[in-house]
């Protein structure tokens, strides 16, 4: 059972309901066209969840249906969802199922819209039957390897603090560290090996299989969460050893050809370290030496060989190879890899190396001589926003630039208002004889313009979601 299937089975024409007439919405032709590929479809659902997540549940909404929210009042659309989630009740959601990840993920998604547009919030704060795993796994205080560790056993009366702590072990499964959620969640005095945490996960499982999923009942977000958790870290461990390599590593996703893996391997990296941490073992280490020793362009070097050879690849495909079905995870992959690589090249320290103490050494020193001309030559045309934050004095471009490695877009900003008022002031005060300074200061707040603008471009960029 997948979304489309719930919303065609609103039926072909329309139907009445006792508060409004509501008629099918249809759903975004990018769903129908990967309807058969279960991938496909939970990648889909992925993209709508991250909108529902960040509570923004009318773009969730316009992402997944050609008509938008503002075509449907807050009622229809609740009835709508309603029907969707009678549907999913009715039908079941079944954890052994080859598409279980997204039968979870759909159900999910329509419960938390269908709570967000009527007001609710998390559901109820406690629920005895939706502490089924930390039943299961109740512990000892010594903490025996392979028990729940105190934190979600303690919660196992509270569904929201579950919810927050099933959560963060879905965030460290989406950036492919499962023994870092396994880690998370369970004692291991550091030396579990893997095999003994996939039987445990499998026990679990079978308990979960033989309990269901129950979408009706009172804590049955928590059920869904804990599943897909379940079943994400039990998956995440099986590709690493398919691939025989280590976990959290792109190479074993490109040595397994596993394209769906690599590209959420690459997704959405939280800093410019963990972008670097993104690349091939190889390339992230001699990336990673570079910057260690201040070479900023052997780093560029690189990385520009990185995405010479994505995109002779890409180039390399003809028109029906970009068009067959067995090609699209590779090039989507390769179209994503481009982008990380040009998101690194962005973001690569501009504060590294002969290029700092040059930068450093010349603007100080002409602000210090009081060279306005000098100085003003020195920050035109920055080609990009990691060279004009170079451009400015030490301190204040080393807190910008950890802002935006932070993507603290709020700090940057904030920042450099800072900067545009203190200019603004100072040229108040200045007279003609002061022409050169007056010059400079303009200069700056150019400067200061363009960096505004390049921020917003990539603040843009970090927060579309990958809709492909």
């Amino acid at each position: 059972m997948n979304l489309i299937s719930a919303i065609t089975l609103l039926g072909t024409a329309g139907y009445a309901d006792a508060q409004a007439s509501i008629y099918k919405p249809d759903m975004n032709e990018k769903f129908y066209m990967v309807n058969s590929n279960a991938e496909k479809l939970t990648e889909l659902i992925d993209s709508a969840w991250s909108f529902v997540y960040n509570e923004d549940v009318d773009s969730a909404w316009n992402f997944m249906f050609n008509e938008e929210a503002d075509d449907f009042s807050i009622e229809k659309k609740k009835v709508i969802l309603n029907k969707i989630y009678n549907d999913l009740s009715v039908r079941g959601v079944h954890p052994e199922a080859d598409d279980a990840i997204l039968q979870l993920k759909t159900a999910r998604l329509i419960m938390k819209m269908k709570d967000a547009y009527s007001g609710r919030e998390n559901g109820p704060a406690a629920s005895s039957d939706g502490a089924s795993l930390a039943e299961e796994n109740e512990f000892s205080e010594g903490g025996e390897t392979g028990t729940l560790k105190s934190s979600f056993v303690n919660a196992k009366s509270n569904e929201a603090k579950l919810l927050d702590l099933m959560t963060e072990v879905e965030t460290r499964l989406s950036n492919n560290d499962a023994d870092g959620a396994y880690d998370f969640m369970f004692h291991t005095s550091g030396n579990v090996e893997r095999a003994d945490k996939i039987a445990k996960l499998n026990n679990l499982f079978e308990t979960v299989k033989s309990q269901g999923v129950d979408v009706l009942a009172m804590d049955a977000s928590l059920q869904i969460q804990s599943t897909i958790c379940l079943l994400e870290m039990m998956r995440g461990f099986e590709r690493v050893d398919a691939a025989g390599l280590e976990p959290g590593s792109l190479d074993s996703f490109l040595e397994a050809e596993d394209w769906v893996g690599a590209k959420k391997f690459i997704e959405n990296p939280a800093s410019f370290s963990e972008a670097v941490d993104f690349l091939p073992g190889a390339v992230g280490a001699s990336i990673k030496k570079s910057l260690s020793e201040e070479d900023v362009h052997a780093a560029e070097e690189q990385l520009e060989s990185i995405q010479d050879q994505m995109e002779e690849r890409l180039s390399s495909f003809s028109a029906e190879d970009l068009s067959a079905e067995a090609n699209q995870g590779e090039i989507e992959f390769s179209y994503d890899m481009v982008k990380l690589v040009d998101y690194i090249k962005r973001m690569v320290p501009s504060g590294v190396g002969e290029k700092k103490a040059t930068n450093v050494g010349k603007l100080e020193s002409f602000l210090e001589a009081e060279d306005w001309e000098s100085a003003q030559e020195w920050i035109k045309n920055p080609s990009s926003l990691s060279e004009a934050v170079s451009f400015l004095p030490a301190a204040t471009g080393a807190s910008i630039e950890e802002s935006l490695q932070e993507e603290d877009f709020n700090g940057v900003e904030k920042k450099l208002e800072l900067m545009r008022n203190t200019i603004e002031d100072r040229l108040s005060g200045l007279e003609e004889k002061d022409s050169g300074e007056v010059q400079f200061s303009y200069g700056i707040l150019d400067l200061l313009h363009y960096m505004q603008n390049e921020a917003l471009i990539f603040q843009k960029e970090k927060a579309q979601p990958d809709s492909k």
